[in-house]
């Protein structure tokens, strides 16, 4: 499994080595995106928890 791992990688590289412009791509880009990523979960979860928990059940088991 690690060959062809490596395999895969070195392939990779060389084929990236060949495009004319190359970036960098810093860690924190993939840090901010989870940290956002996970902020909004936390959001949209957090809405739902606090919209059912005030939500009267008499109401949501008339409505059935």
């Amino acid at each position: 499994m690690n060959q062809y791992f490596d395999h895969y990688l070195k392939d990779t590289e060389r084929w990236l080595a060949n495009f004319a412009y190359h970036i960098h791509v810093d860690f924190t880009y993939f840090l901010s995106v989870g940290i956002t990523t996970l902020a909004i979960l936390l959001l949209t979860i957090s809405y739902h928890v606090i919209k059912t928990v005030f939500t009267n059940p008499v109401i949501s088991l008339r409505q059935d």
